[in-house]
């Protein structure tokens, strides 16, 4: 279609004139102090979450001078996580710094950033426990049901690499092409409340019977962890320097 192929061109030779705009964005960086920035892209779960349901990174920096910028974001979720036999309504938070360093070029630079990423909320687990039959003393697999509440957190170390540029007028364009991550620490807990349903009857749950619904609880904990770490691509930032 033509008018597609125009569209195409029309966005390429926009994206070539910012550039132009932004040739010299060390200068730039050396002449403003302050940056506000929104991400509302990128291949990337921690990205991603805020703009699917809840606060999409918002963030605000320093330029320390022309090679170093430093800065704080956040980010907000709140939606239904899955796991295998156990189904919650969750709520996340990220919240970090970072620093770019510029490395004498131009707008090509390192990430460096920490985050505290946190999930919390409450969920259904669906496992298996064994009861026994106190007539009979036979011991079979009954279905377990109870309610957990869910606690995990992750403290995410992150190095990336990308370009970010300043145009005259203010205007920021960042695109980091790859961000890896690293658990420096993490956690995750899981409290069964006291009752419960076992083999479609509601009764208070034993010992054991609590402890196999943390089990089943606590992996949907570390999945949840493993999306805050979890690596990205092409993750877009738009801001205001000044």
């Amino acid at each position: 279609m033509v008018w597609k192929k125009v569209a195409v061109l029309s966005l390429a030779a926009l994206f070539v004139a910012t550039l132009g705009f932004a040739a010299d964005s060390r200068q730039n960086r050396a002449e403003n102090t302050l940056m506000i920035s929104a991400t509302p892209f990128g291949l990337h779960p921690a990205t991603l979450l805020g703009l699917i349901g809840g606060i999409p990174t918002v963030g605000g920096s320093f330029y320390l001078n022309e090679n170093i910028q430093i800065g704080g974001d956040f980010a907000a979720y709140s939606g239904t996580q899955e796991d295998g036999d156990t189904k919650g309504t969750v709520s996340y938070s990220s919240i970090g710094g970072y620093s770019r360093i510029y490395w004498g070029s131009n707008s090509f630079n390192t990430l460096l950033s920490l985050h505290s990423r946190s999930w919390s909320g409450t969920a259904t687990a669906n496992t298996t426990t064994q009861v026994t039959d106190p007539g009979s003393g036979i011991t079979t697999d009954a279905n377990l049901v109870a309610d957990v509440t869910i606690d995990s957190n992750a403290l995410v170390g992150t190095l990336g690499i990308g370009n970010q540029w300043v145009m005259d007028w203010g205007l920021v364009i960042g695109l980091d092409y790859l961000v890896l991550s690293l658990p420096l620490s993490e956690t995750s807990s899981a409290t069964v409340d006291a009752t419960g349903t076992v083999a479609g009857v509601t009764e208070t749950l034993s010992g054991q019977e609590k402890a196999d619904a943390e089990a089943a609880a606590s992996d949907l904990g570390k999945v949840l962890n493993v999306i805050s770490y979890f690596p990205g691509l092409f993750i877009l930032t738009m801001g205001l320097s000044f």
